[in-house]
C-alpha cells in the first residue's frame, strides 16, 4: 500500500465483511498489530477505506507520510442508508448496524493531509456507529461509534509534535439504542481517551451523538491497573477547534424498560483534556428531556430502588481550553431533565437538598482543580451560553482564574456568562478569582446576565 501511494496512486480499500459462515464481521477491515502503511515518496494521494460494517486500528499500527500529503479517509457502515435526521429508532440486538471505527494505541501522521472518520459514504453527515448491551447478552461487544484509546491522529510530519501544515481531522460518531436482555442501552458517540489529535492550520471537529442516556462526546484518561494514562491532548496552531455532542431523549410510545445502573447522559464531557490552539475554540452539547420516560408507570415499575441521573448540556471537569490571542471560546449547552430515584415500590422520592451532579440537570457545568485549567483567551472572549439552563462555574486551586481573557501585551477582552440560573463558586481549597478581564492599559469586560 504505501508504494502505491508514494507513487502517486489513490488506493480504496473495500470489504463487505462478510465471513465464512455468511454473517457479517464486527470490523470487516482491520490493520493488525504492529501493521505499517508508510508513504516514503511522491506527491499528494489518498487512503480511502469503506466497510459495510466497522474499521479498526490495532496497537502500533500506522499509516503515515514522509513525502507528500496523505489524506486519510474511513467510511463504516459504507452500505447503509443515510441515518434519520432526529432520534435514531430503538433497535433489537440483531436490527443493530454494528459498524464503529476503533484506533488503539495506533498512529495517523498525514504530513498535510485530511483525515475523516464517518459512515454511509457521507463525509459530511455520515456517521461511524457504536454498539452496546447488556454484559450477559448474546453478543459480548461494545464501543462507541468513534473510539480512539492512547495514540494518536495527526496531519503534521512524522513524529512532530505541532506544525503549520494543513489538513483537517474531522471524527463523526453515533451511539445507538439496543433493546437487550430487558433493557435500554445506549452507546457513546465518539470517545477520546488518551488520545492526540494535532493539526497545523486547519480545524479539528469531533461530532458524537449518543443512545439514551449515553453522551454524545466523551473525553478522558485510560486506565491501566488503577493508574491514569496521559490527558488527551487537541492542538491547533491555528485551526479552529469544535467539539458537539448531544444524546438520545425518549418519546411516548416507544420501548419502555429499565436503564443500566449507573446510565448518565450528557450532550458533551470533557476531563482529563487539554484543548489549545491559534484560532477559536467552542464547545457545544445538547442533554436530554426523559421526563416522558421517567413519568411512565411501567418505567416506574421496573425501575424500583434505582436512580435515573439528570441529563447535562456540557460537563467539563479537569480540563484546559485556551484560544490564540484576540480569539474567541464559545461554550454552549442546553440542559436535559432532573434525575430521580425511585423507591422500592417504584414511586418517586424527593431530591437531595442542594446541587448535585446527579440530580440537577445543568446546561453547562466547569469545574478547575489545578493549574492551566478553565477557559483562557488572551485579549479574546469567553462566551458560556446556557440558554433556559443553569451555569455552574467553580474554580479549584490554581493561581489563574477560571475564566480569563487578561494580557500583559494587549487589552482585556471580554467575557459573558448567560443562563436561567448563573452559580459561581469554589471547590474545596479553592483559590484564585473566577474571572479576569485585566489588559495593558485596558481591562475588558465581564458580564453574567440570568435569563429568567
Amino acid at each position: 500500500l504505501g508504494r502505491a501511494l508514494g507513487q502517486g496512486t489513490d488506493v480504496t480499500l473495500a470489504s463487505g465483511a462478510a465471513n465464512a459462515e455468511g454473517g457479517q464481521e464486527i470490523f470487516g477491515v482491520v490493520f493488525d498489530t504492529a501493521a505499517q502503511v508508510v508513504k516514503n515518496e511522491g506527491g499528494n494521494a489518498s487512503l480511502r477505506v469503506d466497510s459495510a460494517t466497522g474499521i479498526a486500528m490495532l496497537e502500533r499500527s500506522t499509516i503515515q507520510s514522509k513525502t507528500g500529503a496523505l489524506h486519510v479517509d474511513f467510511n463504516a457502515d459504507a452500505n447503509g442508508p443515510a441515518l434519520p435526521a432526529g432520534d435514531a429508532p430503538i433497535v433489537g440486538e440483531g436490527a443493530a448496524r454494528i459498524a464503529p471505527i476503533q484506533m488503539t494505541d495506533a498512529v495517523i501522521e498525514t504530513n498535510g493531509g485530511n483525515v475523516r472518520f464517518y459512515g454511509q459514504g457521507d463525509a459530511q453527515n455520515g456517521r461511524a456507529l457504536g454498539y452496546a448491551n447488556v454484559s450477559f447478552s448474546s453478543l459480548p461487544f461494545s464501543s462507541a461509534g468513534v473510539q480512539v484509546t492512547g495514540g494518536r491522529i495527526s496531519t503534521c510530519a512524522m513524529g512532530a509534535a505541532s506544525c503549520a501544515q494543513g489538513g483537517e481531522i474531522s471524527l463523526l460518531g453515533a451511539g445507538q439504542t439496543v433493546l437487550s436482555s430487558s433493557y435500554l442501552v445506549g452507546s457513546t458517540g465518539v470517545l477520546l481517551a488518551s488520545t492526540e489529535l494535532i493539526s497545523g492550520s486547519g480545524a479539528i471537529t469531533v461530532d458524537g451523538t449518543g443512545g439514551l442516556a449515553a453522551t454524545g462526546v466523551a473525553m478522558g484518561q485510560s486506565s491501566s491497573g488503577g493508574t491514569p494514562g496521559p490527558r488527551n491532548r487537541i492542538a491547533s496552531a491555528s485551526g479552529d477547534v469544535t467539539v458537539r455532542g448531544s444524546t438520545r431523549g425518549w418519546t411516548a410510545g416507544e420501548d419502555v424498560e429499565r436503564l443500566q445502573f449507573g446510565a448518565s447522559g450528557a450532550g458533551v464531557r470533557l476531563a482529563g483534556t487539554d484543548i489549545v490552539t491559534g484560532g477559536n475554540a467552542r464547545v457545544e452539547g445538547k442533554g436530554a428531556d426523559l421526563g416522558a420516560l421517567l413519568a411512565d408507570p411501567g418505567f416506574a415499575k421496573l425501575s424500583a430502588s434505582s436512580t435515573i441521573n439528570a441529563s447535562h448540556g456540557v460537563l467539563i471537569g479537569d480540563t484546559g481550553i485556551a484560544a490564540g490571542q484576540g480569539r474567541r471560546i464559545d461554550i454552549v449547552g442546553t440542559a436535559g431533565s432532573a434525575g430521580l430515584t425511585y423507591d422500592f415500590n417504584g414511586v418517586p422520592t424527593p431530591p437531595p437538598a442542594g446541587i448535585n451532579e446527579g440530580f440537577t440537570p445543568t446546561a453547562v457545568w466547569i469545574r478547575a482543580s489545578g493549574a492551566g485549567q478553565g477557559l483562557r483567551a488572551e485579549g479574546g472572549q469567553i462566551n458560556i451560553v446556557g440558554g433556559n439552563g443553569d451555569v455552574l462555574l467553580q474554580r479549584g486551586a490554581q493561581a489563574d482564574a477560571l475564566l480569563s481573557t487578561a494580557s500583559n501585551n494587549v487589552a482585556g477582552g471580554a467575557i459573558a456568562v448567560t443562563g436561567r440560573n448563573i452559580y459561581g463558586g469554589g471547590l474545596a481549597g479553592a483559590t484564585g478569582t473566577l474571572a479576569d478581564a485585566s489588559g495593558a492599559g485596558t481591562g475588558g469586560s465581564i458580564r453574567f446576565e440570568s435569563t429568567v
